[in-house]
């Protein structure tokens, strides 16, 4: 049987001034259900005693389903066999959530403690079932948190938006964003929306960077008439000094047919996940009885609203 997880997806931080204190996101709840290999966001509406389910399809979602692995991936994933390869992308991926941990703790609190940095990856590791080889984890991790507190500095940043889930309900999607955040450059306020990434950057990342600002923009209308920047970031292999390299995506080509991949999304794929099967529980059950009956399809919209609403159901 299939398995979905669901969570409520929450702000790491959200700082209020005149650009986000008239935040619409407060206006509603937004849930994140990962299953099927497929991540999908929700609403619960509620009218009197209905409720409703409203579904969000995430952007990373729609990036993937739009644009197609490159070969050099295709070339890796023949090489290593599809099970040993989304082994090393769920490990991977694991990294990539440990270290978004790093960079948004060290943003929330001005400063991080690296010295247990080993017992924290072991901890986490107990944590997530995919984190299944972590023996390079260290020395990346370290090195990616210097390169990111010598670009902090380097900009001298202040932090907006970290971890972040919006929905857009104009374009019917939603996503987190890692970053928003802003600086002072020649004079001119810069806000920069900001993607990192732990490994790779690809241009079509840029779809995702102009769906988190679409979103943005919606959720936050003072970001209108901001000059805004669309930014990938990640690290470099470096030996003596930190470094990082930073991919201005804003007028990338990729950026620009962001709406058209959502159209394209929209017409081709599922805009909520499936049905399950799920146990019929019965006091009646007896080794006479139909194997099939133990077992009913539901449709995705029930199986959320008996998880937040059971006595209703």
């Amino acid at each position: 049987m299939n398995t979905i997880t669901t969570i409520k997806a929450e702000p790491v931080f959200v700082k209020r001034d005149e650009v986000l204190g008239a935040v619409n996101s407060k206006d509603y709840a937004l849930y994140r259900m990962d299953g099927y290999g497929e991540r999908f966001y929700y609403t619960l509406n509620e009218s009197g005693k209905d409720v409703t389910v409203a579904w969000f399809p995430s952007i990373t979602s729609i990036q993937k389903s739009v644009y197609p692995l490159s070969s050099a991936i295709i070339a890796k994933m023949m090489q290593m066999g599809s099970e040993e390869w989304y082994k090393y992308l769920n490990n991977k991926a694991a990294f990539g959530t440990f270290w978004h941990m790093l960079a948004a703790e060290y943003l929330t609190n001005g400063h991080i403690n690296l010295s247990n940095l080993q017992e924290r990856i072991e901890a986490y590791q107990m944590s997530d079932p995919n984190a299944t080889d972590t023996s390079w984890w260290f020395e990346q991790a370290w090195k990616g948190m210097l390169s990111w507190i010598e670009f902090c500095k380097s900009k001298q940043l202040e932090a907006l938006l970290i971890e972040t889930p919006l929905r857009s309900a104009v374009h019917g999607y939603a996503g987190t964003v890692d970053l928003l955040c802003r600086w002072v450059e020649k004079g001119e306020t810069v806000y920069a929306v900001i993607d990192w990434k732990t490994g790779d950057i690809w241009d079509e990342y840029a779809c995702q960077l102009r769906l988190q600002q679409i979103a943005l923009i919606e959720n936050y209308p003072a970001l209108a008439d901001k000059k805004m920047v669309l930014l990938n970031w990640t690290w470099t292999d470096w030996r003596k000094a930190p470094g990082f390299q930073v991919v201005n995506q804003t007028e990338s080509p990729f950026a620009k047919t962001a709406e058209h991949a959502l159209a394209v999304h929209k017409l081709t794929k599922p805009q909520k996940p499936k049905g399950m099967r799920m146990p019929v529980f019965a006091e009646d059950w007896s080794s006479q009885g139909e194997t099939s009956e133990m077992w009913q399809y539901v449709e995705i919209d029930e199986v959320v609203l008996q998880k937040h609403y059971p006595a209703k159901q």
